[in-house]
């Protein structure tokens, strides 16, 4: 089981058209494919950053607007502060404290299919929505902890016969 917190790829028709764009610069502006010998797949940081860049633009331009000086750094950043917008990776919320809501990912290989997603988290919205099951070895769930603890002090002391005979002689 893999928990995975990444920004997750969007299923939107103008992310895939973006994606797309994307892929056709680096090919024509970078040559990609021919110099690293595979096809380009684009980086979700990618997105993220253009959402970034996004809500920046709409923060300089609501600025602009209510006539505050758009060099002052706070006007800014409190037009960025808790607020949602569409973004390319689709409905984009920050916190009061400026930070971008998390999305999670929960990835399990299940081997007869072929697919990882297990569950998806929201974090604007905290609902947790399950995929699929979740494909357990041997069936279940692991053990929280070893058996012996993970530095082995819930095990059993066991003194061999050894040990014993030459702590009285001694």
């Amino acid at each position: 089981m893999l928990a995975h917190n990444t920004c997750i790829k969007s299923d939107l028709e103008e992310y895939k058209n973006f994606e797309t764009r994307v892929k056709i610069r680096a090919e024509e502006k970078y040559d990609y494919s021919r110099i690293t010998g595979k096809e380009y797949e684009m980086n979700n940081f990618i997105s993220a950053f253009y959402d970034a860049v996004l809500l920046y633009a709409i923060a300089l331009n609501e600025t602009i607007a209510a006539g505050m000086d758009p060099r002052n750094g706070h006007n800014i950043t409190s037009k960025m502060w808790g607020r949602t917008f569409d973004g390319i990776t689709g409905n984009v919320s920050i916190d009061a404290n400026g930070d971008r809501y998390s999305d999670y990912s929960l990835l399990d290989l299940d081997p007869s299919v072929d697919k990882f997603e297990v569950a998806y988290y929201s974090g604007a919205s905290n609902e947790l929505k399950k995929v699929t099951d979740f494909h357990w070895i041997g069936g279940k769930p692991p053990r929280d902890s070893p058996i012996c603890g993970y530095d082995n002090s819930k095990c059993p002391k066991v003194h061999n016969k050894l040990e014993s005979s030459l702590f009285i002689l001694y």
